[in-house]
C-alpha cells in the first residue's frame, strides 16, 4: 500500500487587498523587522539591491535514469500479501535504491543512506496527458531536512532551489532559480526578485498586525527603487463571515496519540514477502496497516481511517483523520504532530467542500468553500475569507487572483 499525504502548507498571504492603498516615496526598510532572517551575512545580502551570484549558488541535481516498469529493476522484489509488487530494492555498499509506483503513470525512487537510514534523495517521474515526461528531485541534508530540489521537463531543467537553515534549525531562506536565469529569494513571508545578472527588480515585504496586515511592493531599476506601493488592511468583525467558523462540522477534534509501529499489536497478521508485518486485525475489528517503507501506519476503525505518517522532511510527524459520514459526506482533520494546533479541517458533502486552516497558535487563518464538480482549478473556488490573528476579517475573495 502506498499512501501519499500532502504536507501542511503555509497559509497563502493576500496578494491583493482592497482596504487601503497609497503611493509613497521609496522608504528605507529594516530587514530585521520585516524579514525572518538570522545572521549578519544573511541580513546584509537581503538588504542589498545587488546580490553576488555566488550567494545564489544552487547545486544541480541530475535525474537518475528510471525504467518505465519497476519489474525490470534488478533487485529484491517485495510483494504484499495479495501478491502485488510494492517495491524493488537495489543495494550498493553504502546505499539502498527503492523503486515504487504511486500512480498509473508515476514512478518514484528513494535513495537511502545505510549508515543513517535516512532518505538523501527523492525522485518522481510521471508523464502528463500529452506524453511529456516531468521529473522532480529533492535532496535532504544529514538531519533529514529538505535542502536542494530541481524540476525537469523532458529532462530539460525548468527550475531549481535550495533551502537554508539558521543555527536553531529553522528555515531561514529559500532561493529559487528559473530556466530564464532569474531568481527569487524568500525570507519568511517576504521575497526579492533578481534578474539574470543579480540585480534586484522587485521586492515584497509583508508584516502582520493583530488586526490586519501591511504589504509593501517595491520596484527597482538599476539598483534603485522607483515605485513603492503600500497596501494596509485593518480587519473588522463581520458576523456573517465569522459565523462560518462556528460551523459544527468544522470544529477541530483531539489529536490522537501517535502510532509509529504495529509490531506489538496482537491480532491476525499478514506479511510482506520480506517478512515484515503488513497488517494486523484485532479481535474488536480494527485494522492496522503498514506501508512497505514503514513511514505510514493506517488505522481503520469502522467508517473512520487514521493515517500516522513520519514525513521524509526532518522526519516530521503528521496525522490525518478521515471519517465517512454517509450520504456522500466526509470530514477530514489534519494535524502537525510537532505542533498539533496547526493544521486544517475539511467537510465535504456532495460536490461542496468547506475548509478551515489553523495556525501554530490554533487560530483560524482562512476559510474556503469550493465546488468540486468544476473541472478547472481556478473555477472550483466559490469564495474564501482571510482572518487576522484577532479573528477579524481582512479579505474576502471569489477567485484566487483576489487573494
Amino acid at each position: 500500500m502506498v499512501i501519499s499525504i500532502n504536507s501542511i502548507q503555509n497559509v497563502q498571504l493576500p496578494k491583493k487587498i482592497a482596504f487601503k492603498s497609497s503611493q509613497e516615496p521609496a522608504p528605507v526598510f529594516n530587514p530585521a523587522e520585516t524579514a525572518n532572517l538570522n545572521g549578519v551575512d544573511a541580513l546584509a545580502s537581503y538588504n542589498s539591491a545587488f546580490i553576488n551570484k555566488s550567494e545564489l549558488y544552487i547545486p544541480l541535481l541530475k535525474p537518475i535514469p528510471m525504467p518505465r516498469d519497476i519489474n525490470s529493476v534488478d533487485g529484491e522484489k517485495i510483494y504484499n500479501s495479495k501478491g502485488k509488487l510494492e517495491c524493488v530494492v537495489k543495494e550498493t555498499k553504502d546505499k539502498k535504491y527503492v523503486y515504487f509506483e504511486t500512480g498509473k503513470n508515476e514512478l518514484r525512487l528513494n535513495v537511502i543512506k545505510k549508515q543513517t537510514g535516512l532518505v538523501e534523495l527523492e525522485q518522481a517521474e510521471y508523464k502528463d496527458e500529452n506524453g511529456n515526461l516531468q521529473t522532480w528531485l529533492m535532496n535532504y541534508d544529514s538531519q533529514g531536512r529538505e535542502e536542494a530540489h530541481a524540476d525537469y521537463y523532458n529532462y530539460e531543467l525548468k527550475s531549481k532551489g535550495i533551502t537554508k537553515y539558521n543555527k536553531d534549525g529553522l528555515r531561514e531562506q529559500h532561493i529559487e532559480m528559473f530556466d530564464d536565469g532569474t531568481y527569487i529569494v524568500y525570507s519568511g513571508c517576504n521575497n526579492k526578485n533578481y534578474d539574470i545578472n543579480g540585480n534586484l527588480t522587485y521586492e515584497n515585504i509583508y508584516k502582520q498586525k493583530p488586526d490586519g496586515a501591511i504589504v509593501k511592493e517595491i520596484k527597482y531599476a538599476n539598483g534603485k527603487p522607483f515605485s513603492t506601493e503600500v497596501k494596509e488592511t485593518t480587519g473588522e468583525f463581520i458576523e456573517e463571515y465569522s459565523n462560518y467558523l462556528k460551523d459544527p462540522n468544522l470544529q477541530r477534534s483531539e489529536c490522537p496519540e501517535f502510532i509509529s509501529s504495529i509490531d506489538n499489536i496482537e491480532g491476525e497478521k499478514t506479511y510482506f514477502s520480506n517478512g515484515q508485518i503488513e497488517s494486523v486485525k484485532t479481535p474488536d475489528g480494527k485494522i492496522y496497516e503498514r506501508t512497505f517503507d514503514g513511514r505510514c501506519i493506517i488505522l481503520t476503525d469502522g467508517n473512520k481511517t487514521i493515517t500516522f505518517e513520519n514525513t521524509i522532511d526532518r522526519n516530521r510527524k503528521c496525522c490525518v483523520i478521515e471519517e465517512d459520514l454517509g450520504n456522500a459526506t466526509k470530514q477530514t482533520h489534519y494535524f502537525d504532530i510537532d505542533n498539533n494546533k496547526r493544521g486544517n479541517v475539511s467537510y465535504t458533502k456532495g460536490n461542496i467542500s468547506k475548509f478551515v486552516y489553523f495556525n501554530e497558535d490554533g487560530n483560524p487563518t482562512s476559510y474556503e468553500e469550493s465546488d468540486l464538480s468544476k473541472e478547472k482549478f481556478e473555477e472550483k473556488l466559490i469564495f474564501g475569507i482571510d482572518f487576522a490573528p484577532n479573528g477579524s476579517v481582512i479579505n474576502v475573495y471569489h477567485n484566487y487572483d483576489e487573494r
